[in-house]
């Protein structure tokens, strides 16, 4: 799984993200997803990961992690509104 963080990160370099987006995709399943269920943190340590990687990055983390992935689908078409679903 820290080989996939790492790439991911890797990669979000390579485009040439933000900072933020840069962290939030090293630490993208930290809290479990819908497809990688193992967690490397609870959700009380949210405070302590928001520390680590910066507020903006911990938050992107969080949604990416708690969200159904047809919410996130469902997103691809719009400019604005955009709503996820909590798994």
């Amino acid at each position: 799984m820290l080989e996939h963080l790492k790439g991911t990160y890797q990669l979000l370099a390579s485009w040439k993200e933000r900072s933020e987006v840069m962290n939030a995709g090293h630490f993208h399943s930290v809290y479990g997803t819908e497809v990688f269920k193992q967690q490397l943190a609870a959700s009380e340590e949210r405070t302590a990961i928001s520390k680590l990687i910066g507020s903006e990055s911990e938050q992107l983390t969080y949604y990416f992690s708690i969200m159904d992935r047809k919410s996130l689908w469902a997103n691809l078409e719009k400019s604005r509104d955009f709503l996820i679903s909590d798994r």
